[in-house]
C-alpha cells in the first residue's frame, strides 16, 4: 500500500496543489533546487563574456571570428536556459499527470516515472519507496520537475 507521508509532503499541501498552488515550504524547497542551477548559470555567462571581450582585440583570420560566432552563439542558448530558470524559480506553477507509478533512477539521482514523465524525490524517499504501485495516481509537480505531491487518482 502506498503512504504518501513517505515523500514529505502534508494533507495541507496537498490541497493546495489540488487549488493550483503551493506552500511556503514547497516554494522554498523549489528555490534550493534552482539556485544552484542559476548560479552555475551566470558564472557560465560571465566566463563566456570575458572570452569574447579577451578575443575581439585578437581576431584576425576568419576562422577565428568564425569561432568567436560560435562562443556567442553559445552565450545566447545559455542566456536562454538562465531565463527559463529564472522564470521557473520566481513564477511557480502546479502541473499536474496521471498515470501509473514507478519509482526509478538511481541512489545518485532519484526519480519517480509517471507515465513517460520523469520527476526528482528525495533520496530518503527513493530509499522507502517500492518499485510500481498499482492504479493511477495524480502527480502535482513544478515545472522544474520537482514532485510536489501526490494521490491515488479514481476518475470522477
Amino acid at each position: 500500500m502506498f503512504d504518501p507521508e513517505v515523500l514529505g509532503f502534508t494533507p495541507d499541501e496537498l490541497a493546495l496543489n489540488r487549488q493550483g498552488q503551493m506552500s511556503a515550504r514547497q516554494r522554498q524547497t523549489l528555490w534550493y533546487h534552482q539556485v544552484g542551477y542559476l548560479v552555475r548559470g551566470v558564472a557560465m555567462m560571465i566566463l563566456n563574456l570575458i572570452l569574447i571581450s579577451y578575443l575581439m582585440p585578437r581576431l584576425e583570420q576568419a576562422m577565428h571570428k568564425a569561432l568567436l560566432g560560435v562562443i556567442v552563439v553559445l552565450v545566447m542558448i545559455i542566456a536562454g536556459y538562465l531565463i527559463i530558470g529564472f522564470y521557473r524559480t520566481w513564477s511557480p506553477v502546479v502541473h499536474t499527470v496521471t498515470g501509473p507509478l514507478t519509482i526509478g533512477g538511481s541512489e545518485q539521482s532519484p526519480r519517480l516515472h509517471i507515465g513517460s514523465l520523469s520527476l526528482r524525490i528525495s533520496r530518503r524517499a527513493w530509499r522507502r519507496l517500492e518499485g510500481t504501485y498499482p492504479g493511477p495516481f495524480r502527480v502535482y509537480y513544478s515545472p522544474a520537475g520537482d514532485l510536489l505531491s501526490l494521490e491515488p487518482w479514481n476518475e470522477p
